[in-house]
């Protein structure tokens, strides 16, 4: 059986060039129903370890798997994140998820978080962004109640069927579904502070009102009993 790049390839390029992200995405359940695996080679590290994105969109790093609902040159598994089938328990030494928990369901934040850390080794850290309510409310506030300057950061860009916000976050909030979710040592985490990528995503993003600087990023990290 031909693989999907084969298939890819033997389309004409400028219907390739076209419909590629269309493509990958009908044929992502496809490969999964088939088990025909990931659209690329996954990654193998030297070290042995393991390290996913999820909802990674366009961020790269060489050591991670991708995994997203839509396609982008580099993403593994053209998939959603709240159900990680292709990944095996007690797999995953590092799991990375930056703005991506707020697009599911609140209903469905305990389940999910009980799927990623599912797939962790004893030991493997669970590493979020999310928006931060607090901040958010903040520079509200301080904007004179202006609703456009924040509306986006609360309900998403609503330019995809994808980017909308389901749920929102503090870090008390978050930090007690994490913890039910088997998740010990929660604690905040900066980015590019330690020797793990920084990714050009939004958890170093912030909101300005004016002159002033609120931190939209709410970063707490945890690893697994």
């Amino acid at each position: 059986m031909l693989g999907l790049r084969s298939l890819i390839g033997a389309l004409p390029r400028n219907w390739r060039d076209r419909y590629r992200e269309r493509w990958y995405r009908a044929m992502a359940p496809v490969r999964s129903a088939l088990h025909l695996g990931p659209c690329l080679d996954v990654p193998t590290n030297p070290d042995g370890r393991v390290y996913v994105n999820l909802g990674s969109g366009p961020t790269h790093d060489p050591r991670f798997i991708n995994i997203d609902a839509t396609w982008y040159p580099r993403v593994h598994y053209v998939a959603g994140v709240e159900r990680l089938p292709m990944l095996l328990d007690d797999s995953v030494d590092f799991l990375y998820c930056s703005h991506c928990l707020e697009h599911i369901p609140y209903q469905r934040t305990g389940a999910v978080l009980r799927e990623w850390v599912r797939v962790l080794k004893s030991g493997g850290l669970l590493r979020l962004a999310v928006p931060d309510l607090r901040a958010i409310l903040n520079a509200y506030q301080d904007s004179g109640y202006c609703i456009s300057a924040v509306q986006s950061y609360i309900l998403g860009g609503h330019d995809s069927p994808y980017n909308v916000h389901h749920a929102v976050f503090d870090a008390t909030h978050l930090t007690t579904a994490m913890r039910e979710a088997g998740l010990d040592g929660i604690r905040e985490w900066a980015p590019g502070a330690d020797s793990t990528p920084r990714f050009r995503d939004y958890s170093s993003s912030a909101i300005i009102i004016g002159d002033r600087r609120y931190p939209l990023s709410l970063n707490l990290e945890g690893t697994k009993q």
